[in-house]
């Protein structure tokens, strides 16, 4: 979410900024959960999908550590996520976006979303749900990249996503394949 190692880059936005100098534009990949060990997961925990008694929920086996995964259905999770880190990133001269595991790669059947903006009354399971998740990412991306720099085109790299999902300029790929003849077969 943000650039918290100094030592590794201790001024990202010049670094960006003598790339494009280059000729060289910088995309970054985003992931839609949130570790519990980052400055970001205190922001971000409200935005986050529930458990059945309406706590965050927590992915205690992500491989990446403890944490939970953003409720892209609910309109104000996307708009804090856009104004805490996209909007921020592309000040700081991003030019594009890599939006990853958004399958959602870690969905547990008994997560919980809240789909009331999209005009469903009852928390919905992670199942009934999951497919939606990349399209609604998408979505979310696009709408606000268009209201914020109409006069741009957005660059969008994602792996997930469902029917309709090409309306907000995403640019697809395959994922994490195998390269061998099988890894290629099952893509």
């Amino acid at each position: 979410i943000d650039w918290v190692n100094k030592n590794k880059w201790p001024n990202p936005t010049q670094m960006i900024a003598d790339l494009k100098k280059d000729q060289l534009n910088s995309i970054l990949i985003t992931e839609p959960f949130f570790l519990k060990q980052t400055k970001a997961y205190p922001f971000a925990e409200t935005y986050l999908a529930k458990d059945s008694v309406g706590k965050a929920y927590e992915l205690k086996d992500f491989y990446f550590g403890k944490g939970g995964l953003l409720d892209i259905f609910r309109k104000d999770a996307g708009d804090w996520l856009w104004n805490y880190h996209y909007k921020k990133q592309i000040a700081n001269g991003i030019a594009g976006w890599w939006t990853d595991l958004g399958e959602p790669e870690k969905h547990p059947s008994d997560m919980l979303h809240n789909l009331k903006d999209l005009g469903v009354q009852r928390m919905m399971k992670a199942d009934e749900v999951h497919n939606l998740y990349g399209h609604y990412w998408n979505k979310m991306l696009f709408d606000n990249y268009a209201k914020s720099f109409p006069n741009t085109l957005l660059f969008h790299l994602n792996r997930s996503g469902f029917s309709g999902s090409q309306r907000y300029s995403i640019f697809p790929w395959t994922g994490d394949v195998s390269r061998n003849w099988s890894g290629l077969r099952s893509q």
